[in-house]
């Protein structure tokens, strides 16, 4: 039951069809409309029967004959058997009264069946007849004769393309002919009303440029598509028997309504500027709905109409509880669609009574939930209509604002101008004085600054060099030998360092005293920094009466030439002290980076060191090599 529910809360069987009966004779059986037993017209002589045929295999004669298909009594008006895949028989016996009139119709006021067939037997002559149905005044309409005082046997043959709904009528053919005039009448207006609330809004959204009344807009179109499919107006003027049209429009039309309905809600809320799960509910409803539009536009499939019998119910609840909370938080706009829900929702269960056989099923009952839509169009409208005006007077107010404001701040303005023009003749006396000042003192602190430099410039060297040698010191060595180390083990260049040590010259201090061996000192270190070809070598007091060099690009062969010269120059320096001859020697280890392999600084200087101690182990005054092969 819930599935008829939300087809006809979504497809929304309209306000016209809801005037006719009472138009055409009110909502109880008259002298002009019969619509179960009536005295003096057609009377149907025993409640309606129904089978169903599973594999659609059974013809007139099996169902006609003496052969029981296993009919079943029907129950309630009208026939609902929800979706369903079978083929549907109903018999039905009628008889005319003596002064009855013989032209008759049978109306089934529901569209979306792809089979529906009618057949009339006489059981007096044993004639039978097949009924034509014609769409251009119902969605489907059956005449046929009737002769007064005589009987006949209705049989129909259906098959729903998507939920079997089976509501049947019997008229006259006078009733049927006044029912047609005002219900052509009542379309028009119906049409006409829609037409005029799609168009208003249209105009808004080329005036306003504002794209919610667009999203209305869209939303009435969506409407009328389940309108003209709905009334029959579709099938019999715009897209005629088509069969594709005919088995997807009813969840095609009722899913891209809904999906129009989310989108509509989303931007006439604001949904955006709301956020949080409010926003989050709104985006998988309008994602469920667009894939079922999708998967509708390919297939009609049954489990179809069971999904989207569910996602209707979340939407409508998710819909309308957004709504109520929207409301609550003070949003006028979240008022009208409330209220506009709430209506075609009481309009709905109405209906949903009548269809569970609560109350009777009466014109009025079938119909009550249009009205209900109606009201939720209009509402819409009016609250799309108050927004503008709403908004005008926003606007206004904030314009108006806005000049007050405009208005204090030229005022404050001018009492800031007066002010400052107080107090520019200050600034300008200061000024002068000022500019002088800040003179003097950038003079100074420029003076202050070369000095600083110098004194930095001082300290630099004083901090990187020997203070008895004026070569460079231990500290400063080791920083240039890691920077040579990197940048040689990056281009892989050689790099050489000489590691030397004055031989005996503990005996030269004891011999003839420090000054003798800080004398000696300062003529090494000279010898040193002599021998040295290139800007990028170093020269280093590596310790006590230790000397040492970094030698960037350059091999052994190089590297021991350039020892020996300071080991010759070392041993030609005759010094004399206090009237003594002084001669000493130096002994010199040398060793290079190694090309292949893992290598670090302190191998390196490791390796100096072992090769200066063999120079010593050979006698002094000796130049060696460190060898790799024989390390």
């Amino acid at each position: 039951m819930v599935q008829i529910i939300l087809k006809m809360a979504a497809c929304s069987l309209f306000l016209v069809s809801a005037l006719i009966p009472a138009i055409a004779g009110g909502a109880e059986p008259s002298d002009r409309v019969v619509l179960s037993a009536f005295s003096g017209g057609l009377t149907v002589e025993s409640r309606y029967l129904y089978v169903t045929d599973p594999g659609g295999e059974l013809n007139i004669r099996d169902v006609s004959g003496d052969k029981n298909p296993g009919w079943i009594l029907g129950e309630g008006y009208p026939l609902f058997l929800g979706v369903t895949d079978d083929v549907v028989w109903i018999r039905m016996a009628v008889r005319a009264g003596p002064d009855s009139p013989s032209n008759w119709v049978l109306t089934i006021d529901w569209p979306f069946f792809d089979i529906l067939d009618m057949y009339l037997h006489d059981p007096v002559s044993d004639h039978w007849d097949t009924g034509v149905a014609s769409h251009k005044d119902l969605p489907y309409a059956f005449p046929f004769l009737c002769p007064a005082g005589e009987g006949r046997t209705i049989y129909l043959r259906l098959h729903a393309s998507s939920i079997a709904l089976i509501p049947l009528k019997l008229w006259d053919a006078a009733a049927f002919r006044d029912m047609g005039r005002y219900r052509l009448l009542l379309l028009g207006m119906f049409f006409g009303i829609l037409g005029v609330m799609c168009c208003y809004n249209l105009s808004l959204f080329l005036f306003t440029k504002d794209d919610g009344y667009a999203y209305y807009c869209v939303y009435v179109v969506s409407i009328i598509l389940y309108a003209l499919g709905m009334t029959g107006v579709g099938p019999a003027y715009l897209w005629g028997e088509s069969l594709w049209i005919k088995t997807h429009s009813y969840g095609l039309f009722s899913s891209f309504s809904f999906l129009m309905a989310t989108l509509f809600i989303r931007r006439f809320l604001s949904l955006k500027k709301v956020g949080g799960w409010l926003l989050h509910l709104s985006t998988v409803a309008a994602v469920f709905w667009i894939w079922m539009t999708f998967l509708y536009a390919l297939s009609n499939a049954r489990w179809l109409v069971r999904i989207e019998d569910v996602g209707a119910v979340a939407s409508c609840f998710i819909g309308l509880a957004t709504a109520i909370i929207l409301w609550n938080r003070g949003s006028i706009s979240a008022k009208y669609l409330t209220i506009a829900w709430t209506l075609l929702i009481i309009a709905t269960f109405v209906l949903m009574m009548g269809l569970t056989g609560v109350i009777p099923y009466t014109p009025i009952v079938q119909y009550s939930q249009n009205l209900g839509f109606i009201v939720e169009v209009v509402l819409l409208s009016i609250a799309l209509a108050e927004r503008i005006n709403r908004e005008r007077a926003e606007k206004e107010a904030a314009q108006e604002m806005s000049v007050e404001l405009h208005r204090q701040a030229s005022e404050s303005r001018k009492r800031e101008l007066l002010a400052q023009a107080k107090v520019l003749e200050m600034e300008r006396a200061t000024k002068d004085e000022l500019k002088r000042t800040v003179e003097v003192r950038t003079r100074e602190l420029r003076e202050t600054l070369t000095a600083l430099e110098a004194a930095n410039e001082v300290l630099d060297h004083l901090s990187r060099t020997d203070s008895l040698t004026q070569v460079a010191n231990r500290r400063h060595f080791d920083a240039v030998l890691k920077t040579e180390f990197r940048r040689s083990s990056r281009q892989d260049l050689p790099l050489s360092v000489l590691l030397g040590d004055i031989d005996h010259f503990k005996a030269i201090n004891d011999t003839h005293g420090h000054p003798a061996g800080d004398e000696c000192l300062q003529m090494v270190a000279s010898v040193w920094k002599a021998r040295m070809a290139r800007a990028g070598d170093l020269v280093a007091r590596y310790g006590g009466e230790e000397f040492a060099a970094i030698l960037p690009a350059t091999g052994a062969a190089d590297a021991v030439t350039i020892a020996e010269r300071i080991r010759r120059a070392v041993g030609q320096i005759s010094h004399t002290h206090n009237g003594e001859q002084i001669r000493f020697t130096i002994s010199i280890g040398v060793a290079v980076l190694a090309r292949e392999g893992a290598d670090d600084i302190a191998n390196l200087l490791e390796r100096a060191d072992d090769a200066l101690y063999r120079a010593k182990e050979k006698g002094r005054n000796k130049v060696v090599l460190f060898e790799l092969e024989a390390g």
